[in-house]
């Protein structure tokens, strides 16, 4: 129902939770920040009426926000939700993209994980007038939301967001921004600086005297690391790696375990496994004690990452590495033989071309792992088609309040049975 009660105000009922976490009116119109249950009020003279609503009845399962950067930072929509029902929301959006596609299958509760345990996150920072501005894009815009703090973060990232603007304007260039990448490792921070500005000496020597005086950091700018005073590390499973600098991590160690532990359960019995897109080891490198292991990926800093790592380790099986762009030249099914069990974790685009080749292979055991319902759905009807079996679909909620969410998503072939001929 809309209402007008004066010339410029409006009032809606929000009926549902959109797939990007914002309210749907009845009048069809999308409302960020607001709920099922929830009666605000809009004015309807404003350049977007969605943007900060006022709520007139709230709904039952609206609770207050953790942060005080809620409804400006653009990185969360869902602090307001109750947890539960927040993670059964979640778990509809896969239950919702399996069945467009048609698929019928049982979606598990949605895991969830704590808050306060993002160990990855990508911040921006400007010069002003006032000194740097270090944080978040705004909701929807180009402005930047100036972080005093961050509760989905490790504290290891957050007691250094100072440390970390400092950098920012020690490494900037007037009128230009610079990205900070950062991941929280065991020993202490990698951070990775992108600009578009090739990098100054004077800027450089800068960037060095921060990291020897904050100590415990790797600096890169580029593809050149710039200063080490720690080498940095962190554990998977009973692993530990060096990761490349700026190489892709799973942004919750919590996540990547529950992950992990429901590949491994799965391809428990699966002597020779073929890991593609596999990263840096995220999976490969917790089944090597019980399998042999082929890992695939495009980035040949992430696989020799991940050589160096299996060194960490003892009593393992064998690793074997291979850099190949997946997307352009997937593995074929003549070079699946052998296989008999199949991991991958490929980008949000999916993996259509890699998974028609493994749909033809006949591996008995496939674990697909994806943060896109969209593409994840594309490609398991492909397995389905060739005659898998989807037998488990679970969702785990690594991007705490955002409308992103992991999937681990389990297959095996459908067995046969032999028919006796029948003499007579």
């Amino acid at each position: 129902m809309a209402e007008s009660n004066n010339m410029t105000k409006i009032r809606l009922e929000i009926d549902a939770l959109g797939g990007k976490g914002d309210g749907i009116a009845s009048d069809g119109t999308f409302v960020p920040f607001t709920l099922a249950g929830d009666v605000i009020e809009v004015d309807s003279e404003a350049e977007n009426p969605g943007l900060l609503p006022k709520i007139i009845t709230a709904s039952p399962h609206r609770i207050e926000p953790i942060c005080p950067h809620f409804g400006t930072c653009g990185g969360c929509v869902l602090q307001h939700f109750e947890q539960q029902e927040y993670l059964n929301w979640k778990r509809q959006l896969v239950v919702d993209a399996f069945a467009s596609a048609g698929i019928d299958v049982p979606v598990e509760p949605c895991i969830p994980t704590s808050i306060g345990q993002r160990r990855r996150a990508s911040f921006t920072a400007i010069p002003t007038a006032s000194g740097t501005v270090f944080g978040f894009l705004a909701r929807q815009s180009h402005e930047i939301v100036d972080l005093g703090e961050c509760p989905l973060l490790l504290p290891m990232i957050t007691e250094r967001f100072d440390d970390l603007r400092n950098l920012a304007s020690l490494a900037i260039v007037p009128s230009e921004q610079i990205k900070l990448h950062v991941l929280a490792c065991d020993n202490g921070l990698d951070i990775a600086l992108e600009a578009d500005t090739p990098l100054s000496e004077r800027r450089r020597k800068a960037i060095i005297d921060w990291a020897v005086s904050a100590g415990r950091a790797r600096v890169s700018y580029g593809d050149e690391v710039i200063i080490q005073t720690i080498v940095p590390q962190f554990s998977i499973g009973q692993a530990v790696l060096t990761p490349p600098p700026g190489s892709f991590v799973q942004a919750v160690a919590e996540a990547e375990q529950h992950m992990a532990d429901l590949v491994a359960v799965h391809l428990k019995k699966s002597k020779k496994i073929i890991d593609l897109f596999s990263g840096v080891g995220t999976f490969g490198l917790q089944l090597l004690h019980k399998s042999s292991v082929h890992a695939v990926e495009f980035e040949k800093a992430a696989l020799l990452a991940l050589e160096q790592s299996q060194k960490s380790l003892s009593g393992t099986k064998t690793l074997t590495i291979e850099a190949r762009d997946l997307e352009r030249r997937p593995l074929q099914t003549s070079e699946l033989e052998g296989f008999s069990g199949a991991i991958f974790d490929p980008p949000r685009a999916g993996a259509e071309a890699q998974t028609r080749e493994l749909a033809k292979s006949g591996i008995p055991k496939i674990a697909a792992i994806s943060c896109n319902p969209t593409t994840l759905v594309r490609d398991a009807k492909i397995l389905l088609d060739a005659g898998y079996k989807l037998t488990k679909v679970v969702p785990i909620d690594q991007f705490l309040f955002s409308a992103h969410v992991e999937i681990v998503a389990l297959f095996e072939r459908k067995k046969t049975r032999a028919i006796r001929p029948i003499f007579g």
